[in-house]
């Protein structure tokens, strides 16, 4: 079975983020609460804040470091995640080149490296995914090498857990995934590849999974339609299996012992207990953006410019068969809950879109509004009062910004009663 690669299947060519926001509805019908068999369902027409009163992020960075060459704590690469500590203290997840975490003082000083290549206690080979444990430990996930690293922020410590799980297999095409971790140290993931699907155009199932690393036991959370998938013969004996350019697919974030997971496909999101049992849904009004014949020619001609010489005649024959969405999904992939139990969604690229664009809703589950941040910045942590992540210049270079995030107190729209 021959499988296009989905890594290069990218959407480099968008402006990011965009303005989806869908026109008024009268004030009454703001935000629409319903009960349906014990779960609350919420969906919301308009923002809860008023059209410029709500958070946005200040103009200049609070702090910014990093982009220096040939200087190896301050010269980024493969940055992965940045988080901010309890103490103000900044963790770099460096993924390659060398894979190490990075522990920077507020300030934007370094401190120390955890990590480095190899196969030894404490070394790594790739770093997909890291974590903190509270009071004071960093964990990071090696793929390649299927381990899991424990290290002490605040000493020498270090911890190590093989994951050779059985009925997965060792190696990195066949180990899940882990994306993220419960609170009570287990973690959130996926199978690393789609399983079959069935000939002609279908969304292949999406099984999430539960690690305890103590005991390497996995147990299976619930499984959702992951991403879109067109199988058919090209005039061969082999099935030909392509990912739908710009399809659906669900993304998930662990928050204390649930989990949220969106599907891309509209712009709505369930909240699941670790057992999959469903908790609560919410939703926002989304209007699709369709996909026209220009956005296809474009995307076409940019895959065949940016193709290896040696690649373009493989590429060629991949876009000959290429089968698009008929509109862009709701979001990219990217969740966060913000220390108060705000969840961040980043909407998708559109084009003519000019900046990246959050979408915050409450903890009850309320749309509140957008947050609007440069098309340079990749954000990787909120806090209370700032905005952290990985800006990336127009020549590549990296560095780590933080931005204040400011909270007036907006006037809110006002709302009806909820539907019982």
């Amino acid at each position: 079975m021959a499988r296009s690669s989905a890594a290069a299947l990218t959407l480099a060519i968008l402006p990011m983020a965009g303005n989806l926001q869908g026109c008024g509805a009268p004030a009454e019908e703001a935000v629409v609460v319903r009960d349906s068999a014990g779960v609350t369902i919420v969906h919301s027409n308009v923002p809860a804040w008023v059209p410029g009163e709500g958070w946005h992020i200040a103009a200049a960075p609070s702090l910014s470091f990093g982009g220096l060459v040939g200087q190896r704590p301050y010269e980024f690469t493969t940055v992965g995640d940045v988080r901010r500590l309890a103490d103000g203290r900044l963790l770099v997840t460096h993924c390659s080149n060398p894979p190490e975490l990075r522990l920077y003082e507020s300030n934007g000083a370094f401190i120390r490296s955890l990590g480095g290549a190899g196969t030894g206690p404490g070394q790594c080979s790739f770093i997909l995914r890291s974590w903190l444990a509270p009071p004071d430990t960093a964990l990071l996930y090696d793929p390649s090498l299927a381990r899991l690293t424990y290290f002490q922020l605040g000493g020498a410590g270090v911890r190590t857990v093989e994951l050779d799980l059985s009925g997965f297999g060792p190696d990195e095409a066949a180990a899940p995934v882990w994306l993220d971790r419960f609170e009570d140290g287990t973690l959130l993931g996926r199978p690393n590849s789609a399983p079959p699907v069935t000939d002609g155009r279908a969304r292949a199932p999406m099984t999430y999974l539960r690690l305890d690393p103590a005991d390497l036991t996995v147990d299976t959370v619930l499984t959702v339609p992951g991403a879109e998938y067109v199988t058919e013969r090209l005039g061969t004996d082999e099935e030909d299996v392509r990912p739908v350019l710009f399809g659906p697919f669900t993304s998930a974030v662990a928050r204390g012992m649930n989990v949220y997971m969106a599907d891309s496909d509209a712009f709505t999101i369930e909240e699941r207990a670790v057992d999959g049992t469903l908790l609560r849904r919410f939703a926002r009004r989304w209007d699709p953006v369709g996909i026209d014949g220009r956005f296809r020619r474009q995307y076409r001609e940019q895959r065949m410019a940016a193709a290896d010489p040696a690649e373009r005649s493989t590429v060629r024959r991949e876009l000959a068969h290429a089968v698009f969405a008929d509109h862009f999904p709701a979001l990219e992939g990217s969740l966060i809950v913000d220390p108060e139990g705000h969840l961040w969604a980043l909407q998708v690229r559109t084009p003519g879109d000019t900046a990246r664009v959050w979408t915050v809703f409450d903890p009850d589950g309320r749309w509140l509004g957008d947050v609007v941040v440069p098309t340079e910045l990749r954000v990787t942590d909120v806090g209370e009062d700032y905005v952290l992540g990985v800006w990336r210049d127009a020549d590549g270079v990296q560095t780590i910004r933080s931005f204040e995030l400011v909270k007036p107190t907006p006037a809110t729209r006002s709302t009806a009663p909820a539907d019982g």
